[in-house]
């Protein structure tokens, strides 16, 4: 089954119960897969995320995976910066194949501050790419210099999201869907 944004769409919904958990623990099980593991009112959820260009996905798993052993610098990155964090928000962008999960939390200095994970799930484009609140990169699990949608993904560059034209569904109200039916 293809991911597109429709179904991302209700998949956000699914991943409802993980509002206001505590992100615990974050463990690497391949090259481009990641185990999100969050706390939230008492119960314990794995959050999957496989960025490979074959079957990127995302999804809530009740598997048991065996992490690596030697985390890429990567895993190690992600979890100094967001493990510990209270995840207060997820959408999708648009109608896209694009997740952001909002993360808060203290920094070194004791301050709080927002961090955005964000879950590019398109095919072979598929990207992890972490954020502070003003979305300047902090760093991707792939870097992109100007690729095939004209976007900077590297470090200390701000992030765009993907231009897109597509007519996002959610945001219409009935007689717009029945003026672009009729047209």
């Amino acid at each position: 089954m293809s991911f597109d944004g429709i179904f991302l769409h209700h998949l956000v919904k699914e991943f409802s119960p993980l509002l206001n958990g505590k992100l615990n623990r974050i463990s690497e099980i391949g090259d481009l897969d990641f185990i999100f593991e969050i706390r939230a009112f008492g119960k314990n959820y794995k959050l999957l995320t496989c960025f490979s260009s074959d079957f990127a996905r995302i999804h809530l798993a009740s598997r048991v995976y065996e992490s690596s052993q030697a985390p890429k610098a990567f895993t190690m990155f992600l979890r100094k910066h967001i493990e510990g964090y209270k995840l207060t928000n997820i959408k999708t962008i648009g109608c896209d194949r694009i997740i952001e999960f909002e993360f808060t939390g203290f920094n070194d200095f004791q301050d709080i501050c927002k961090k955005y994970l964000i879950c590019e799930v398109m095919g072979r484009y598929s990207n992890l790419i972490l954020t502070d609140g003003t979305y300047k990169i902090l760093d991707s699990l792939k870097h992109d210099g100007a690729g095939e949608f004209n976007r900077i993904i590297l470090p200390n560059a701000i992030y765009s999201y993907p231009l897109q034209n597509k007519i996002n569904p959610y945001s219409l109200n009935f007689e717009e869907i029945n003026n672009i039916i009729a047209s």
